[in-house]
């Protein structure tokens, strides 16, 4: 049943739901096509095992254009909004919040897309992640990822705790 009409857009995604990342099993066999993109005017933060996309001027993060099967588009829409703890029908209380931002392909092709954007005060006093790429920030760290996700199926708690859930 749909709770919502929503565009069946590709996803841009930046950090643990990268196929290869720890939380690509997400996806389960619903992805069409994955193309290399960058997203301009947006910062990468290091938040200890996830990385956070806020959108800054001047900063460009490196991630895969995710296409999904129409089949399985509303599943996999609910499983990454559970992820990232964002509420379609309460956003202003979401971790993170899903938006519409144009992303460029590697072949120069501009895509609207779904990203996952959080707020500049959950990344305070937080790393900068390098060129904003997260694949190569995490492959040094890629243990500790690994067995960090093993009991985690969603970030909400983690940003409306103490931290606030910000605006």
């Amino acid at each position: 049943m749909k709770r919502y009409a929503l565009a069946q857009i590709p996803f841009f995604v930046y950090g643990t739901l990268i196929p290869g990342q720890p939380n690509d099993h997400l996806w389960r066999g619903g992805i069409r096509s994955v193309e290399t993109a960058v997203f301009p005017n947006g910062i990468l933060y290091d938040m200890g095992n996830y990385p956070m996309l806020v959108e800054e001027e001047g900063g460009v993060v490196r991630g895969k254009l995710i296409s999904v099967v129409n089949g399985l588009y509303e599943e996999i829409l609910s499983r990454l909004d559970h992820l990232e703890g964002y509420i379609p029908d309460q956003p202003s209380k979401s971790s993170y919040k899903r938006i519409k931002r144009e992303v460029t392909t590697d072949k120069g092709q501009r895509s609207l897309s779904w990203l996952y954007i959080g707020r500049q005060k959950q990344a305070q006093k937080r790393r900068v992640i390098p060129g904003g790429d997260w694949v190569l920030y995490a492959a040094s760290r890629r243990g500790n990822i690994d067995n960090w996700w093993e009991n985690i199926d969603t970030v909400h708690g983690l940003h409306n705790g103490a931290e606030g859930s910000g605006t």
